[in-house]
């Protein structure tokens, strides 16, 4: 299996089909979509088991609730592609993703991460209660040293960490914006994903390893904010 999308979800409610829908509906066969149900005490786990039949979906359910950083790694557990994304439940994949994907990967030569951009989609009632939704064309704003697809040498990314903890990021801490292989992954003492916050220790850790990163400025991705995810409490402050 060459990719694994994780999708732990949380009562996704009525935005999992569309997340679902998106990754299904990729014109390419090397990829499995693996589905983490926390205990959803929603929609969702019917909304799960409309999809219980197609090859490419593999279903888990927890039955008590864990902390999100555990149906990351179940999620995680379940997988077997030599490649992994992360999804949330409210984000959604763009056309193409996994054909593009192969052609940077081929263009690195096999790069262990693979970081590029997406788009932003905020949800009505995810900001403050405002009714409205909210579109960005760029979801983050990468400084002008990495506006062209190039290999990150080791000293970039020791300086991307090294200003993550003087509280200036310049890369998106956002799982959905990094393909990671399976193997880098497997190198994280202690697992791939650790709290209290499983994107951000999962991506510095890699970045600390010294694993061959490529950044490309494709939007490849849509990364959604609605009410129950994390961006709502960001963002409303």
């Amino acid at each position: 299996m060459r990719y694994s999308v994780l999708l732990p979800t949380r009562n996704g409610g009525k935005f999992l089909r569309n997340c679902i829908e998106s990754v299904l509906g990729q014109d390419y066969d090397d990829f499995e979509l693996v589905i983490s149900d926390n205990a959803n005490s929603d929609e969702t786990p019917a909304i799960i088991r409309e999809y219980a039949g197609h090859g490419r979906v593999k279903a888990i359910r927890l039955e008590e609730a864990v902390p999100v950083t555990d149906n990351w790694n179940a999620a995680y557990r379940a997988s077997s592609g030599d490649y992994l994304l992360m999804m949330g439940d409210d984000d959604f994949l763009l056309p193409d993703y996994f054909q593009r994907m192969d052609a940077i990967l081929e263009r690195s030569g096999g790069a262990d991460c693979v970081l590029y951009n997406g788009y932003s989609f905020v949800a009505p009632g995810s900001i403050a209660g405002d009714d409205r939704s909210f579109y960005s064309p760029h979801h983050f704003a990468f400084g002008p040293d990495m506006q062209r697809e190039k290999l990150l040498s080791r000293e970039e990314q020791l300086r991307i960490v090294h200003d993550m903890f003087r509280w200036t990021s310049r890369i998106p801490l956002n799982m959905q914006t990094t393909l990671v292989a399976r193997s880098a992954a497997e190198r994280i003492q202690g697992g791939f994903f650790q709290p209290p916050f499983p994107d951000h220790y999962a991506l510095n850790a890699l970045l600390l390893m010294g694993v061959r990163w490529v950044f490309s400025p494709d939007r490849l991705v849509v990364v959604g904010v609605s009410p129950k995810s994390f961006g709502h409490y960001v963002y409303s402050g």
